[in-house]
């Protein structure tokens, strides 16, 4: 079994089986490429231009992103900005995964990922939601799940990705609604955040959002979009959202050396394919 721990609360817990496991036990997440999202100018949230998908940048009208805090004050979320801006530039081995990583390959999908050697994963679906917002995340997938989900967990507990898709129906959400979603998703229903800082983008083609917080001792960042359905029988949001969590002295070095190899594998279409090699799968 492993577990993140912040501030001595456990928020992950694997179900029996530990690496490979599938469900979320009780909370998140597939891995799809259009997901990945873009930033414009601007090297700290101060000076951020936009926050969404790069097929909508190329065709969305002009918008003025509302932003709040410093980005900047957390090095592993300036990283994060900086490099998918383009405006920080990582060396090639900086980007592939190590010998040394193993792969992940999706039961439902054909994605796949290398994940460090002592990484765990969880597979889980939800079809409903706490009052507070919270997905209950299902080991199994239901007839018809809201969202789905992957996380990939470090070997210590301490750090996560995850990854989540799907449409919630009801009343379309703005981006903030569906961050709370994301945000209790992780950490459980209502979590002590302590904003770093925020960029809501009210883009009418992707609305989208990235807020970065201390949860105690950790950083807990979650980007998305969230796009409205207007249908009088049936409303709906489409969602999309990663989440990056780790202790706050090593969230910059996790960033570098896991999470933006996570992101640079995804940009080659989610799948562990050469020019990074493939070492043995895990069992």
């Amino acid at each position: 079994m492993t577990s993140v721990v912040v501030d001595q609360k456990c928020i992950y817990t694997s179900p029996p089986g530990g690496k490979g496991a599938t469900g979320l036990s009780k909370r998140p997440l597939t891995i799809d490429r259009r997901s990945l999202l873009a930033i414009g100018s601007g090297a700290t949230c101060a000076a951020v231009a936009h926050w969404f998908d790069a097929d909508a940048v190329r065709a969305q009208q002009a918008s003025t992103p509302v932003v709040a805090g410093d980005c900047g004050v957390q090095p592993g979320v300036e990283l994060l900005i900086g490099w998918s801006q383009g405006q920080i530039q990582l060396p090639p081995d900086e980007l592939r995964a190590p010998l040394d990583w193993v792969v992940f390959a999706h039961p439902n999908s054909p994605s796949s990922l290398l994940v460090p050697p002592d990484w765990g994963w969880q597979i889980g679906w939800a079809d409903s939601f706490t009052p507070s917002g919270a997905p209950i995340w299902q080991e199994t997938p239901p007839a018809t799940p809201q969202l789905t989900g992957v996380r990939l967990i470090s070997g210590d507990g301490t750090a996560a990705y995850e990854y989540t898709s799907g449409t919630i129906l009801g009343p379309p959400l703005e981006p903030a609604q569906v961050a709370v979603v994301a945000q209790q998703g992780t950490l459980g229903e209502r979590p002590a955040l302590q904003l770093i800082c925020s960029i809501s983008d009210q883009n009418p083609l992707r609305p989208a959002w990235l807020t970065a917080d201390w949860v105690g001792e950790s950083v807990l960042v979650t980007t998305g979009s969230a796009v409205p359905l207007q249908d009088a029988f049936m409303p709906a949001t489409v969602v999309t959202y990663q989440n990056f969590v780790g202790p706050s002295a090593q969230f910059e070095e996790l960033m570098r050396t896991v999470f933006i190899r996570f992101l640079f594998q995804l940009l080659s279409g989610g799948t562990a394919a050469d020019p990074t090699p493939t070492p043995t799968p895990v069992r």
